[in-house]
């Protein structure tokens, strides 16, 4: 029988007392929870807050690896409103141009297969290539 992961969401606050007055509560962080590993599969797993509220760094993560097909998994908000974004797919830093030009759902089922089949074969270890190595020869046994 398979063990139901339960779905949480911690928050954590800044503690804003001056003068002593009333607590304010102000967010700093929302992290989400799949059992034990930060996983959220539409938004954010991680969002950081500044002590004025506004939104600071957005992290896409799903079972505690960076992961966001359709963007950046990895972005920072900048005072300037300038960001820094990063791409990853399964933990692994990609190019932009990969989630452009491939299917993401197409590419995530065969990414999942190519992984399961690698370790079903290699006493369970994981692949220890990168996404790019791993795409080119998911490419090269599908035109067999």
């Amino acid at each position: 029988m398979l063990k139901e992961l339960k779905e949480r969401v911690e928050r954590s606050y800044f503690d804003n007392r001056p003068n002593n007055l009333p607590q304010v509560k102000i967010l700093t962080r929302e992290v989400y929870y799949l059992g034990d590993e930060i996983h959220r599969e539409n938004g954010p797993a991680i969002t950081n807050f500044l002590k004025n509220g506004r939104k600071y760094g957005e992290y896409y993560c799903i079972h505690n690896k960076f992961h966001r097909e359709d963007g950046p998994a990895y972005i920072i908000y900048y005072e300037n409103g300038t960001k820094s974004e990063t791409y990853y797919l399964y933990g692994h830093i990609v190019d932009e141009l990969i989630l452009k030009v491939s299917d993401p759902i197409k590419f995530s089922k065969a990414y999942k297969k190519f992984c399961s089949n690698y370790s079903e074969y290699h006493n369970n270890e994981t692949y220890p290539g990168t996404i790019e190595q791993i795409i080119l020869l998911a490419a090269i046994k599908n035109k067999k």
